[in-house]
């Protein structure tokens, strides 16, 4: 939980090294005895939230332990377990272990905009609002990426509105209206329930989903996921909670999510630097947009709202989720 919410550091500064040390050892033991992979993800993104060297030795020291022990005695689903934590860790440090590569996954540093276009060459996004005080302030936000800009041009109707690019590349962006569900009919939902007939019926496939909403939304964003999505942007409080839900939905997402509070303030940003990208018919480089967009972010307060969100390359709960799937289906 600790981990989850990006505290664990916090969390094992209050208690004396041997005990935060024996707590550490006990958390990376025994992977492989549970059902599910539940214990291995929490360990990868706990991994992602230490900025104490010494613990991480300390797991790094206990994940080669246990592969080795693994090895020894044969037990298949251990030895990748481990082997696969072992190698997203070390890849967290060093960029020169190429981890796609590494582990068989589908490129995680960049999409190319032919990765992300359809048939017809264009490239689709859905983006969630809801209806309630925040949906609506966060609407009026997003649009103001829009509107006045000679890049984009604007229909709106009576559920949704339709931005496409008018120069570059062709991008086309569909949002549902956040309308007012104060009343209990929940009429954002139907505006996203016919806005999704109406793609699928147009045949526009979504590669790019964007959630914008408190974390208690987001399951009804997930539940409406399009396989088609390449990248997967939960924007809000608690979503990196979700990559789970969402890779049995779209397994080769790059998913995009914050530990702890979603803001404005850094979502426009992200979805601003993907645009112009897609819109100018350039790849999407996350490494490269990471360092930009860090640099934007300089006060203490704007640094550690940024440092919140995960980019695709960093989320290693996602990343070993992705390696752990297609290495069993070798097995298999």
């Amino acid at each position: 939980m600790a981990a989850g919410y990006n505290k664990l550091d916090h969390f094992l500064s209050t208690m004396p090294d041997s005990s935060s040390q024996r707590l550490m050892i006990a958390f990376a033991r025994g992977l492989e005895k549970t059902g599910s992979l539940e214990e291995a993800v929490d360990v990868a993104d706990s991994y992602g939230s230490i900025n104490t060297p010494s613990v991480k030795k300390l797991i790094d020291r206990e994940i080669d332990k246990n592969l080795q022990l693994s090895t020894a005695s044969g037990n298949k689903r251990s030895i990748i377990i481990y082997d696969i934590l072992k190698t997203i860790f070390a890849s967290s440090s060093d960029s020169t272990i190429d981890v796609s590569q590494k582990l068989g996954i589908p490129p995680v540093y960049k999409l190319n905009y032919s990765d992300l276009a359809d048939d017809s060459s264009r490239v689709v996004q859905l983006v969630f609002f809801y209806g309630d005080k925040d949906g609506i302030e966060s609407y009026a936000n997003f649009m103001g990426m829009f509107n006045g800009n000679s890049d984009w041009k604007i229909n709106k109707t009576k559920e949704w509105v339709e931005i496409r690019s008018t120069k570059g590349k062709p991008v086309w962006i569909y949002a549902n209206l956040p309308l007012d569900n104060s009343k209990g009919d929940d009429p954002d939902a139907k505006a996203q329930e016919h806005l999704i007939d109406f793609l699928e019926a147009k045949n526009l496939n979504p590669s790019v989903v964007i959630h914008r909403g408190h974390s208690y939304h987001v399951k009804y964003t997930i539940k409406q996921l399009p396989s088609s999505a390449k990248i997967v942007i939960l924007g809000s409080c608690g979503g990196y909670h979700n990559l789970d839900d969402v890779l049995r939905r779209c397994p080769d997402a790059h998913i995009i999510s914050s530990k702890e509070v979603g803001t404005r303030t850094v979502n426009e940003p992200i979805l601003k630097s993907i645009n112009e990208d897609l819109r100018t018919g350039k790849s999407v480089e996350w490494i490269d947009m990471w360092k930009s967009l860090a640099a934007k972010f300089t006060g203490p307060e704007a640094k550690e709202r940024f440092d919140n969100y995960i980019p695709p390359y960093k989320n290693l709960g996602a990343l070993f989720i992705k390696a752990y799937t297609r290495a069993m289906e070798k097995e298999d």
